[in-house]
C-alpha cells in the first residue's frame, strides 16, 4: 500500500478500522452465542453476576485495543518496506 501512494498514516488507520472492526464482531458473537447457550440458566437463576460478566467483555476490549495500538506504533515506513521485501 505504501507503493501505491498511501500513507504511513493512512496504512494504520486502515489496518486500526478492520481490527477495531474484527475485535468488535469477534466480542459481540461470543456475547450473544454465550447467552443463547446459558439461556435457561439465565431464566432460572436470578443470581448472576452481571457487573462481572460485563466487565470481562469490558475488559477484554480495551486489552484487545491496547494491543492493537501497540501493534501499530512499530509500522513504519521502513519495516513496511522491510517486510514487502522479504516477500
Amino acid at each position: 500500500m505504501l507503493a501505491t501512494g498511501f500513507s504511513v498514516a493512512g496504512i494504520r488507520r486502515s489496518i486500526l478500522s478492520e481490527q477495531v472492526a474484527i475485535l468488535a464482531t469477534g466480542v459481540i458473537t461470543g456475547v450473544v452465542s454465550a447467552i443463547v447457550a446459558t439461556l435457561p440458566s439465565l431464566i432460572d437463576n436470578p443470581d448472576i453476576p452481571w457487573f462481572f460478566l460485563t466487565s470481562m467483555a469490558v475488559l477484554i476490549i480495551f486489552t484487545g485495543l491496547a494491543v492493537l495500538m501497540l501493534s501499530l506504533g512499530n509500522i513504519t515506513a521502513s519495516s513496511l518496506s522491510k517486510s514487502l521485501r522479504k516477500e
